[in-house]
């Protein structure tokens, strides 16, 4: 069993908060995100200081909602250009989330601060639900 699956995996039974980091977990599954077309998502709010800025790809896992959570990597390359744009969080029961992150976003993250953002809401088996992640570079 792989690294993220694990926890993923263990990480329903337990309530933990945001996690998020730079850098690499030598897992090489594709299926923890990226850019993605458009949403119907919701925006947070931009939060600031800790961290420092970003030198690798951006890990986080969401909030626990349903008794799951998921992830969401943000490639450095998309860090660094700064262009707003939609991330697709991981599928897990059969379905996923996305967020928006916007210029002033990635500013925050660039200068070491954190931002908070909302999923977009899915609806399906396990009900309508959101999370809420925490990105940070470490």
């Amino acid at each position: 069993m792989k690294r993220r699956q694990f926890v993923l995996f263990t990480g329903a039974a337990f309530t933990i908060v945001p996690l998020a980091s730079c850098g690499d977990d030598d897992d090489d599954d594709d299926d923890n995100g990226g850019s993605a077309g458009t949403s119907a998502g919701t925006n947070g709010s931009g939060g600031s200081g800790g961290g420092g800025a970003c030198s690798d790809d951006l890990m986080a896992t969401s909030t626990i909602d349903d008794a799951h959570d998921h992830a969401v990597t943000i490639p450095l390359s998309d860090i660094v250009a700064a262009m707003p744009g939609t991330f697709t969080f991981s599928v897990v029961s059969g379905h996923t989330h996305t967020i928006d992150l916007t210029a002033a976003d990635f500013a925050s993250l660039k200068s070491g601060g954190s931002v908070t953002k909302t999923s977009s809401v899915e609806t399906g088996a396990i009900g309508a639900h959101d999370h809420d992640a925490t990105l940070t570079c470490a």
